[in-house]
Parts: structure tokens; sequence; C-alpha cells
């Protein structure tokens, strides 16, 4: 199973997830959830990317991806991140209502 944990700060906005685990739908090469899920979390990176922004990141070959966004990001930078982070959360639950047994989502809100 993949668990997606994402954490709000205290305005609501994503400041950090992370990915863990392997869906387990089929194997290796032929898992299209593990792929489904792959696949918005790299449209996340190459946002960082495109925005310049240089998150704080660990990732290993084991299923794993953390990813903390830096405090000081501020104007339309920021705007077009949250708006990119939301879009990608909405994904992940849209891949989870249809192969619910394969993905946990924890959403932790901000304090």
């Amino acid at each position: 199973m993949i668990t997606i944990t994402v954490l709000r700060n205290e305005k609501n906005e994503i400041c950090s997830y992370k990915l863990e685990g392997h869906a387990g739908y089929a194997e290796k090469g032929y898992d299209i959830v593990c792929s489904a899920v792959s696949a918005v979390a790299n449209m996340a990176l190459i946002s960082f990317d495109e925005l310049d922004i240089k998150p704080k990141y660990e990732v290993n070959d084991g299923g794993f991806l953390s990813i903390e966004v830096p405090e000081n990001i501020e104007g339309t930078s920021s705007v077009k991140l949250q708006f990119l982070l939301e879009c990608m959360l909405k994904e992940f639950i849209d891949i989870k209502k249809n192969y619910g047994e394969y993905i946990k989502i924890i959403q932790k809100p901000g304090n």
C-alpha cells in the first residue's frame, strides 16, 4: 500500500508531503497504481523546478519520497505552488477513489 501524508501549516497551505510504500496492485513494471502516483509526484517535483523553488527532499528506490516546502516563498510563486500542490492532492484523492485498497491518504492540519 502507498501511504501519502500531507501536512498543512497554520495558513492551511501544504507545507510538506511524504509518499511511502508500493501499491502492490501488480508486479513491478505493470503496477498502474504505482505508476499513476509516481507520475503525479513527478509533476509536482517539476513544478518546483519550473518555479525555481528548492525544497528539502529525500527520495530512495524503496518507494519513499519526502518533500518540505521552503517557508520563505512569497507572492505569485507561493500562489502558483500551492495551486499545483492542491491539484496534486486532488489527483491522489481521485486515484484513491478507484484504487482505494492500494492507497491511504493522511491529511494533517496546521496548528
